[in-house]
């Protein structure tokens, strides 16, 4: 399940959730607007209170993946955008991989 904390250990898993969450800010800007920023903030608000695990660390990253995501849906510095998710995948990757 990639629900659990373990499996957010392995790089690929790991980046393909981020892009995953990339894409969902990007595509719900087209449909519903800068509303996507605070409707995720508080949607993983809820999932991590409602969590037994309490990551609030991965709701926070979840949330910044979403918001870059509609920075570039939006148009709004797309290449800023794309440089902050290059960077977060990269050490992400890099932090698993040892």
């Amino acid at each position: 399940s990639i629900l659990t904390p373990e499996a957010h250990s392995d790089s690929y898993v790991w980046g393909a959730v981020l892009l995953a969450h990339v894409a969902i800010g990007c595509m719900a800007w087209l449909f519903i607007g800068w509303w996507i920023v605070p409707a995720y903030v508080a949607w993983e608000v809820g999932a991590a209170a409602l969590s037994r695990l309490r990551l609030y660390w991965d709701a926070a990253l979840d949330w910044c993946a979403v918001a870059l995501g509609a920075c570039m849906g939006a148009g709004f510095y797309p290449r800023a955008a794309v440089a902050a998710v290059l960077m977060i995948l990269a050490v992400g990757y890099w932090v698993r991989r040892r």
